[in-house]
């Protein structure tokens, strides 16, 4: 490997300033390698929200006095590196999902078929986003429509749904509503900052040969759109 040394003081402090500042990841440590090829890097180590260790290495030996006359060379190329190869976590959100077509297939009245939500729900609420279901299911008493599509029989539909979240151990932080919102709005549509929906432009949809109903989520890429924007912890596709 070669020869390795620790680096401490104003170069350690100007990179893990420099890092933490445009990304919020802390350095854990930055060293200097000498390798057996005659090779010279200037490493800085940081661990992702899972806590996965990443390795940057400059291109030469760094010192004290390039703080001072390189300091946007060296802040930029860490910087830039760091924002590439390792995803940003948000902030928890409230996140409003509706039921059918998008946690099951589309079965209504009844519960439809696992389409794999589960899990990637449960893991939104591990990371302290908080779930708002939001259906046009609701508990009716002799509904009655001239809509021929319209289900006209009484049920406990939305009591199902929240039964289904129950047995998923996925925890709902309101239901058809945000709970926060009564004192400033007046308006029937949950407040949130992100919304899971079948039917929303843009979401992942998938057909079944064998589940013949409309079209559902794609969890597989729904969840793989949730860790790139940072809903989620984002999974590197590259060891560093």
């Amino acid at each position: 490997m070669g020869i390795v040394n620790g680096v401490s003081g104003p170069l350690f402090d100007f990179i893990y300033k420099s890092i933490s500042e445009a990304t919020g990841f802390k350095v854990s440590e930055v060293w200097r390698t000498h390798t057996d090829e005659n090779k010279r890097m200037t490493s800085a180590r940081i661990f992702d929200h899972e806590g996965k260790p990443y390795n940057f290495s400059f291109g030469e030996h760094l010192f004290e006095q390039d703080v001072i006359t390189r300091a946007d060379e060296i802040r930029n190329f860490f910087v830039s590196e760091v924002k590439k190869h390792v995803k940003p976590q948000l902030n928890p959100q409230v996140i409003c999902v509706d039921f059918d077509g998008t946690c099951v297939t589309h079965e209504f009245p009844k519960i439809g078929k696992d389409i794999g939500a589960a899990p990637v729900l449960k893991a939104l609420v591990e990371q302290g986003h908080k779930l708002v279901l939001f259906t046009m299911r609701s508990d009716v008493v002799n509904p009655e429509s001239e809509d021929n599509d319209i289900h006209l029989a009484s049920g406990d539909y939305l009591t199902q749904a929240v039964q289904w979240f129950k047995q998923n151990e996925i925890e709902l932080y309101g239901i058809q509503t945000n709970p926060t919102q009564s004192s400033w709005t007046s308006s029937p549509k949950a407040y949130g900052q992100l919304y899971i929906d079948d039917a929303a432009l843009g979401i992942p949809l998938r057909n079944s040969a064998v589940i013949l109903t409309r079209p559902f989520v794609d969890w597989k890429q729904t969840e793989a759109l949730l860790r790139e924007k940072g809903y989620l912890p984002f999974v590197p596709n590259q060891n560093l």
